[in-house]
């Protein structure tokens, strides 16, 4: 009893806490626990919570951005990269658009040349002795018909080339040819001395030509033609010419030079595209058929059967209507061969040299 009443004494008695001893004192700790001071009123309250919740979200979602950011940015990154790379790839492939309007330009250009070339030709009239009719005659003489049956009998003719002739779509037995404007030979007492000269073509126009050509290893007589000049080709059409069209007429321009190389040929070939040597376009209109020049060439064709070999006929082969061109023209060892096409001015030929510049575009 007395123990009991000495605990229960003011001296005693048990300290307050601290919380007790302070009662106004607010902790964020005691906030989150929802425990608050009596100083503060339950409105208070809720808006310190309120206000703690806000903050708590706002750093949530800012922690949220700043991660998309830093994926975007990624994505970003890795685009960039590929966009280089395909740009780095596509640059040696992409053709720039002023390129392709320079070559449109230039198809234009040679394809309005063309039609004009073909609109003079369709123009030229036909002898009345030349008809398609008669130009069909031009039939085989032999497989292996020498230049020595041609030249005794024939003072001056020309023999058609495949890859440097080209007849009109429309009117066959017209057509042109290229030649070269310049030609190199070598001074025959300085073997290492070349000089150029110019081929002296305006004397040889308007003069009627006995013509021929071979085709498949058989020659035929294509008749009487008189020639003209066409515009020289330009650069921009020669390399759009054929290959095999153009080694023709670099070899003939430097078929009088000794010691050629395939570095001649080059170099030849590339003034030939700078525009330093020309190509001259001669235009060629038939005016006629030398009947008495055909027959005579078919009796020694039958001579030939027989004997085994050719022999020129004393008064057999006559010039007829035929004149003067070339006799020394392309007429060396594989110089002579076929008109372009299959069936050279008598036929749908004209596909080995085309149109010029166009045949490869």
């Amino acid at each position: 009893m007395a123990d009991s009443q000495v605990l229960s004494s003011p001296l005693f008695a048990r300290a307050p806490s601290a919380q007790a001893q302070s009662p106004g004192i607010y902790t964020a700790a005691g906030a989150r626990r929802g425990l608050t001071t009596p100083s503060l009123s339950y409105l208070d309250q809720l808006r310190v919570t309120e206000a703690l919740l806000a903050r708590d979200h706002a750093v949530y979602q800012m922690e949220s951005v700043c991660a998309s950011n830093r994926t975007k940015e990624a994505v970003i990154v890795q685009l960039r990269h590929e966009k280089e790379n395909l740009e780095a790839k596509l640059a040696s492939e992409m053709i720039p658009a002023e390129s392709d309007t320079e070559r449109c330009k230039e198809i234009e250009m040679l394809r309005k040349s063309n039609t004009e070339l073909t609109a003079k030709l369709e123009s030229l009239s036909l002898h009345p002795e030349g008809t398609p009719t008669m130009l069909a005659m031009a039939m085989q003489l032999s497989p292996n018909l020498p230049h020595e049956l041609l030249s005794p009998s024939i003072a001056n003719y020309r023999i058609f080339q495949e890859k440097t002739t080209c007849w009109c779509p429309v009117r066959e037995e017209h057509g042109y040819y290229l030649t070269p404007f310049f030609k190199c030979s070598t001074n025959p007492r300085v073997i290492t001395a070349h000089r150029w000269h110019a081929v002296d073509l305006d004397s040889e126009i308007n003069r009627p030509t006995e013509c021929f050509f071979n085709k498949e290893g058989k020659w035929y007589y294509a008749g009487v033609y008189k020639t003209f000049r066409l515009r020289d080709i330009a650069p921009q059409e020669w390399i759009k010419l054929p290959a095999e069209t153009t080694q023709v007429l670099v070899k003939e321009t430097v078929a009088h030079r000794k010691n050629v190389s395939p570095q001649n040929i080059y170099e030849v070939g590339q003034l030939y595209a700078a525009g330093a040597l020309k190509a001259a376009c001669i235009g060629l209109q038939c005016i006629g058929f030398n009947d008495t020049l055909y027959k005579g060439l078919l009796a020694q064709a039958e001579l030939c059967a027989k004997t085994g070999r050719w022999r020129g006929l004393p008064g057999s082969v006559g010039l007829g209507t035929g004149a003067i061109w070339n006799a020394n023209a392309n007429v060396g060892p594989g110089l002579g061969s076929t008109p372009s096409g299959p069936a050279g001015p008598t036929g749908t030929g004209g596909d080995a040299v085309g149109m010029i510049g166009l045949s490869d575009a």
